[in-house]
């Protein structure tokens, strides 16, 4: 058998795998911003119905007919509007169903993709299973807010949080060298350590993102993070300094969608920074600065 075929057989569930990501992607936008169009639609139908039912009864009250051509034009709103309001629902519904049936193959790819044992290619086979897998955790945090906070979504939510290796982690199915627990946080060590002692801390409910976090477990979460970062300190691991990080998106290279704080112990000559761009050092005028402090100010108060 010729030895290089598992691995194309492979490569080919991948990709598409990888473009029925993407078209689930492409949904997110355009899903929410139809519920919201039927959601506006349904308000309106309701109040042209209220208005049409108030006329009837004015009428068999007070004999009063209402505005001819008012009144058909309500008649005839409300008839379109029914219309639209089934079809975009039909269509959500449908949407609904690819989703899920994508997020489904996704979650099962790594039992149909079938790897040829005495093949010299399966540790790359389970690479790019790997990889896909870490493809689907991203979109799905991408998508994390359509999810949770768009109703006819809401079903998918459980199944993202049962997908998310940090909720898995917090409920035990998933081993971890845990540092520091309580009905609230988790720290455990990273499993990829930049020095040694490199803690993860984390909120025990899901949150994808800093924003979604809610304010007093924030504040929790970084009071345990002070306090585990003195014991590194103590613990006799080499550290002459600790970083705090956070990645927050994915051009933050957020790869783990579940929000998490890194506590990185440092010492000299240990290899680790950031890398700056020739545009990253630049010192902009007073008057640019204050006019970029003035919109965070204006946005912190909305």
């Amino acid at each position: 058998m010729n030895k290089e075929k598992p691995h194309r057989l492979a490569q080919k569930k991948v990709n598409e795998s990888v473009q029925r990501l993407e078209r689930y992607n492409r949904f997110r936008r355009s899903h929410r911003s139809l519920e919201s169009a039927t959601n506006w639609m349904l308000a309106i139908s309701v109040g042209t119905l209220l208005w049409l039912l108030g006329s009837f009864v004015k009428f068999a009250v007070s004999n009063i007919m209402p505005n001819k051509s008012l009144f058909l034009l309500a008649v005839f709103f409300l008839g379109v509007s029914t219309i639209f309001f089934a079809l975009v629902r039909a269509i959500l519904y449908l949407r609904q169903v690819a989703i899920d049936k994508a997020l489904e193959d996704i979650q099962g790819l790594p039992d149909k993709v079938n790897l040829n044992r005495e093949s010299k290619t399966e540790e790359e086979l389970n690479k790019m299973v790997d990889q896909i897998s870490n493809r689907s955790i991203e979109l799905w945090g991408k998508a994390h807010n359509l999810i949770c906070h768009t109703p006819s979504l809401a079903k998918l939510g459980g199944k993202l949080m049962r997908n998310c290796v940090f909720c898995k982690i917090v409920n035990g199915t998933e081993p971890a060298s845990v540092v520091y627990s309580d009905d609230k946080v988790m720290a455990f060590m990273d499993i990829s350590q930049v020095n040694l002692g490199h803690v993860l801390v984390i909120p025990k409910v899901h949150a994808a993102y800093m924003s979604e976090l809610d304010e007093e477990i924030g504040a929790h979460l970084f009071k345990i993070t002070m306090r585990i970062a003195e014991a590194v300190r103590k613990s006799g691991v080499k550290c002459e300094g600790v970083n705090l990080f956070v990645a927050d998106g994915e051009a933050a290279f957020q790869d783990v969608f579940h929000f998490h704080l890194h506590i990185i112990p440092r010492f000299k000559g240990d290899g680790f920074g950031l890398k700056f761009g020739p545009n990253n050092l630049l010192r902009p005028s007073r008057k640019k600065l204050d006019k970029i402090a003035n919109d965070i100010r204006k946005s912190l108060k909305k």
